[in-house]
């Protein structure tokens, strides 16, 4: 075809709410309006019954008298039983015109749409402003389009079975080929037919490119070259083997660092590898992996540009990326996600609540009110039975107990576990000394078995479990600069508990990293539950295989882990559809308890091996019996120096009294 000819397009969009509807483009090209391709109109009822679209009604818009005649025989012709509506679109503008194509306008569960259009209408339409992605976004909900193009001279190639390069202009434009499927037909006036030709995406070797379908003729009818019919509903069923590029970087257990001398299948192993592999085996793909040079999952700068793996496949770098990859709106924007098929969510993990000071051991059993009870009970208990005695009827005979401070020894030895040698004689007062050795054996008792489970467990601290707490303790608090959507919650966030967070907050390049921090103490931190929980599990965890770190269970974000695609990836739904498959099928699920299983077994083994290496060192364990240090008698020698101390300060009490008291005494026998 030449520069001079005068294209007029065609467009027939068939839109059916919450499901997929059928789009079928005619284009023909022509240099004056009067040159009418033979069997033209033939050749669009033909597609029409083919697809079923003379059930619908029927939207024309027009810019030429030649347009405006062929709207008048289609809608003559009855093709759209349901209604047909016809706009001279050279009294809109090219977005509106644009509207009605993406949008429709009849309403209804089934409209289709026909553009009689010149070259200048259709390209100002897509190189009106939004143009693109409005009208990409319109038709990624759809799975057909249907192209014509007639001309009156043909090159030797457009004669051929391959597409010229203006078909294939029209074939592989960055907004058609987002379509699910476009057939283009280019009439032969040398041999009196039209040639089908079809996109060909991500097929074989080549990711864009066209294939000769059939012949038309009204008298012979179509001939097929390859199938049977226009549009496939298996399009995707079988990539023959086409090479994807995919972002990845190692996270586990979605993406496992296994051999790093492939650059694809075999480099990593994990979650989402089973997952890819599934697909690749089902759908016929090979692939490989390709890193961003910055480490990260994608931050969006100011300038617009995505750093990471998002800014690999919204460049069109890679055709999706992979990694416990977290969907959220403003991702949404620049590429497109699958399915989901792992849900997660952020977690707060904290030091472990340590154990408190076995210097307390003495003063733990009890809590402070206990305390005060009892010594409130003992210090009355004395008196009380002073009193009980002095008032008796036989205090005569127990003058003993008349002293107050025998009273109050005798009261005392039993909390002591000590017996008294004297006896009471009153019934009253016996009564009395029966429930209080009762009650004073009980306190014994419970003290003497708590403090027993304290030196051999101790007590712990209060962990911190919610960000408030963390942000008004003592530790500080660190995060992994993934340059994800945890990032982001951070840098835009209002919450005054999160901006503190985010003004404190010290990154680190790894999990492992800042995991050790935590164990030590020194921070706390949040990341994806799986992850973290798997990290835990293999390299942070005790002999016991306890967690060395507080799992708080403070979730500060609900993930949908999902793969981001390049934008309106005509694979999405072929991909969504075998992902469904393996979620509701179970797979995923197990795979990922087989991956976390594989994991804690290799560190298991691992540990082992270490521990078989340096052998038993010195410990508080023996046989599984605690054997007390020294450190577990802190308590009782801090009584015990208190004790002293006390002790002293009464003696010294007792000499500075007896001094004055006998120099009182001297100076009475002198006078």
């Amino acid at each position: 075809m030449t520069a001079s000819f005068m294209v007029v397009s065609v467009l027939l969009f068939v839109f059916v709410p919450e499901s997929f509807a059928d789009l079928r483009l005619l284009w023909r090209s022509t240099e004056h309006a009067s040159a009418e391709s033979p069997d033209q109109e033939d050749l669009i009822m033909w597609a029409s019954k083919q697809q079923g679209l003379n059930r619908c009604a029927g939207l024309i818009l027009y810019d030429t008298q030649g347009g405006a005649s062929a709207a008048s025989h289609i809608s003559e012709a009855n093709v759209f039983p349901q209604g047909t509506m016809i706009v001279d679109a050279a009294k809109i503008s090219a977005v509106q015109a644009l509207h009605y194509v993406a949008l429709g306008s009849l309403g209804g569960s089934c409209s289709s749409v026909l553009l009689l259009l010149t070259s200048v209408s259709w390209r100002a339409m897509l190189d009106a402003s939004g143009a693109a992605r409005t009208l990409a976004d319109s038709w990624a909900r759809n799975r057909r389009v249907f192209a014509v193009m007639q001309a009156a001279t043909l090159s030797k190639q457009a004669m051929s079975d391959q597409a010229s390069n203006n078909e294939r202009d029209l074939l592989l434009h960055s907004v058609l080929r987002k379509s699910v499927q476009l057939v283009l037909c280019s009439y032969d006036p040398h041999n009196n037919l039209w040639r089908l030709f079809r996109s060909v995406l991500y097929r074989g070797p080549h990711r864009h490119t066209s294939a000769l379908i059939a012949t038309y003729h009204r008298d012979a009818g179509v001939r097929w070259t390859q199938g049977s019919e226009l549009f496939s509903d298996r399009r995707f069923q079988d990539f023959e083997g086409y090479k994807f590029t995919i972002a990845a970087l190692p996270y586990s257990p979605f993406i496992i660092e296994a051999n790093g001398a492939y650059a694809g299948p075999g480099k990593y192993s994990g979650l989402e590898v089973r997952l890819i592999d599934t697909l690749a085996s089902v759908a016929n793909f090979t692939y490989e992996y390709k890193a961003p040079s910055d480490g990260e999952w994608g931050r969006l700068s100011p300038n617009g540009s995505w750093s990471g793996m998002i800014g690999l496949v919204d460049r069109q770098e890679a055709d999706w990326a992979v990694s416990d990859i977290t969907f959220s709106p403003e991702r949404a924007g620049y590429v497109t996600f699958s399915s989901t098929f792992v849900y997660d969510a952020s977690e707060l993990l904290t030091p472990r609540a340590l154990p408190l000071p076995l210097f307390l051991g003495p003063v733990k059993p009890f809590t402070l009110v206990v305390w005060v009870a009892v010594a409130a009970a003992i210090a009355l208990s004395g008196p009380l039975l002073y009193i009980i005695v002095r008032t008796s009827p036989a205090h005569d005979h127990d003058a003993w107990f008349l002293t107050p401070a025998h009273a109050v020894m005798y009261t005392l030895q039993p909390v002591f576990n000590h017996g008294c040698h004297k006896d009471l004689s009153g019934n009253s007062s016996r009564v009395f000394a029966l429930f209080w050795l009762l009650s004073a054996m009980i306190i014994s008792i419970l003290y003497s078995s708590s403090l027993t489970a304290f030196l051999i467990l101790p007590g712990y601290t209060k962990p911190i479990m919610n960000l408030e707490q963390l942000v008004n303790s003592h530790i500080g608090w660190g995060k992994v600069n993934f340059g994800g959507v945890q990032n982001a919650l951070l840098e835009q966030t209002k919450d005054p508990v999160l901006i503190r967070l985010r003004e404190g907050v010290q990154w680190y390049r790894s999990l492992d990293s800042i995991l050790k921090e935590v164990v030590a103490g020194k921070l706390a931190t949040w990341d994806n539950r799986i992850t973290t929980r798997l990290e835990i599990a293999v390299h942070f965890t005790d002999k016991s295989g306890q967690p060395l770190v507080t799992l708080t269970g403070f979730e500060l974000l609900q993930e949908r882990i999902a793969w981001p695609m390049t934008r309106l990836a005509p694979f999405k739904c072929r991909f969504d559809e075998l992902i469904q498959r393996a979620r509701q099928a179970g797979l995923v699920e197990k795979w990922l308890r087989h991956v976390i299983s594989e994991q804690q077994v290799q560190a298991k083994q691992e540990q082992n091996s270490q521990l078989q290496t340096a052998g038993n060192e010195g410990g508080g364990e023996a046989g599984g019996v605690v054997v007390l240090s020294l450190d577990h008698f802190q308590g009782v020698f801090l009584v015990l120096v208190f004790g002293c101390f006390v002790g002293g300060f009464a003696f010294v009490g007792e000499l500075v009294f007896h001094r004055y008291h006998g120099m009182g005494y001297a100076r009475h026998r002198r006078g």
